[in-house]
């Protein structure tokens, strides 16, 4: 009791919302049976203090970010000064390498390699085939003249006879070997269809060599053009590369500064809060009157 007035402490849980009652120590009311107040003030207080903590959370987080924000901005600002590109503020191009030379090959474009290989297949063909017909004399089986001669014409030409063109040739002889055998015997329906499998797979060797010999020739080239196109755009890459750690050093400065414009806001604001939270806590609540 001061100067006749009656006063509380409240608790911040105190609802603004609810009618309450004075008893006194023998529960007997000291208003009216029905009549009660409410306390006004202790939702100022409720608000005040709320405002007061979640501006605190986000202070603490903002304090909680100002090393991993400084540490990022220092290895930003490390890496952009150590690229011999930076210059102060911008970013200079490197001089270009010098492109080698065209390789000297056997042929000069894409479609110079493909016309050698048509001649150079074709041929391949022709001596194969002549070389057939030549053992085809023999009581030799085409399968094994077959082999034969496409491992003699690889040898005079240098190349090298894989399991792929045996099992090829093989098969090439073959399906000679069985047209010969179907004629002799009068089957000239079967030795057609044969002959047609025999000529579906020379036309799949034949353009299978092409390709091969093509991609073989023209590999020195296509490396050699891929290679002047790189080095063409080495100095832009470079030179990008480098603009990339003045972007990222921005950042992390602009981050840096933020947080800590956060921090002195944040820090002036709980500041003022605290003491209005504590205005709050000690006003004096006109009551209202209510019923039950």
């Amino acid at each position: 009791v001061k100067n006749k007035k009656l006063v509380f402490l409240l608790p911040a849980h105190t609802s603004p919302n609810t009618c309450y009652a004075i008893v006194d120590d023998e529960g007997k009311p000291l208003l009216e049976d029905n009549m009660g107040f409410k306390i006004t003030s202790i939702y100022d207080y409720n608000q005040k203090l709320r405002e007061r903590d979640l501006s605190l959370q986000e202070y603490n987080r903002c304090l909680q970010n100002q090393k991993p924000y400084a540490d990022r901005f220092k290895n930003a600002k490390h890496n952009l000064n150590q690229n011999e590109l930076f210059n102060a503020s911008t970013c200079d191009r490197p001089p270009q390498r010098a492109i080698p030379p065209f390789p000297d090959t056997i042929c000069g474009s894409y479609q110079q390699c493909e016309q050698l290989a048509d001649d150079s297949c074709i041929k391949s063909l022709v001596d194969a085939e002549t070389c057939g017909v030549a053992l085809s004399q023999t009581n030799v089986h085409s399968t094994i003249t077959s082999v034969s001669c496409g491992a003699l014409l690889a040898s005079l030409n240098g190349n090298n006879y894989g399991i792929g063109s045996g099992v090829q040739d093989a098969i090439t002889g073959y399906l000679d070997q069985n047209v010969k055998e179907k004629i002799n015997s009068g089957e000239y329906g079967d030795a057609f269809l044969i002959g047609v499998a025999r000529v579906a797979l020379t036309y799949f060797r034949t353009q299978s060599c092409k390709k091969d010999f093509t991609e073989a020739a023209y590999a020195p080239i296509e490396t050699w053009w891929q290679e002047k196109d790189y080095i063409e755009r080495e100095p832009i890459i470079a030179q990008n590369a480098c603009v990339t750690l003045i972007q990222k050093s921005n950042a992390a400065y602009k981050d840096l500064n933020d947080n800590k414009q956060c921090i002195n806001n944040l820090e002036t604001r709980v500041a003022s809060l605290s003491k209005d939270v504590e205005i709050a806590k000690k006003a004096v609540s006109q009551p209202v009157a209510c019923t039950f």
